[in-house]
């Protein structure tokens, strides 16, 4: 990617405006959270804040986990794109953009059965079962169950155990 610089004034009360170009490339919108970062004294990183950010490991044992017990593959994901799988069969999937279909299930902000759709911009059209996650009105991803369009109540206290688990280890 090229370097992109744009010169800006701070005004009387220290903000700055990040120019659309640049919210574009980051993929940040408007009520997005934006984390600033203090490099050697001499740098402000701005990047998209992400509540995911240092959970790899732990998330990646607690999908292992959950699909071991559900015995359906997980797919973990954040509010743009699909942070980890329990399955190597659907690892492809990982750091994918998330699909359209999915975002909107996502922000319905209700557990949705959905068929034969897409769940990110690659691989086939599945059927799978959303679980979003949402903390103080905020969307931060979601449960993927996939190859399903329903879940047992056993497995519905199982999931809804595990995504709970997953938010409390999550910096909001």
């Amino acid at each position: 990617m090229e370097p992109l610089g744009v010169l800006r004034r701070i005004d009387e009360l220290g903000r700055i405006v990040i120019p659309k170009g640049i919210r574009n490339r980051l993929k940040i919108n408007e009520g997005d959270r934006v984390e600033l970062i203090l490099d050697n004294e001499s740098a402000l990183i701005v990047r998209k804040y992400s509540s995911f950010q240092g959970t790899d490991e732990i998330t990646k044992k607690l999908i292992l986990d959950l699909e071991k017990e559900i015995n359906l593959p997980v797919l973990l994901c954040s509010n743009e794109k699909i942070l980890t799988s329990s399955s190597e069969k659907y690892n492809y999937f990982e750091a994918e953009t998330i699909s359209q279909t999915l975002f909107n299930a996502l922000n319905e902000r209700k557990n949705t059965a959905l068929y034969g759709q897409s769940i990110a911009k690659v691989g086939e059209n599945m059927n799978f079962v959303v679980y979003p996650m949402a903390k103080n009105s905020e969307l931060i991803g979601g449960l993927i169950i996939l190859g399903v369009t329903s879940v047992n109540d056993y497995q519905n206290k199982i999931i809804l155990i595990f995504r709970n688990i997953v938010m409390s280890m999550l910096k909001i």
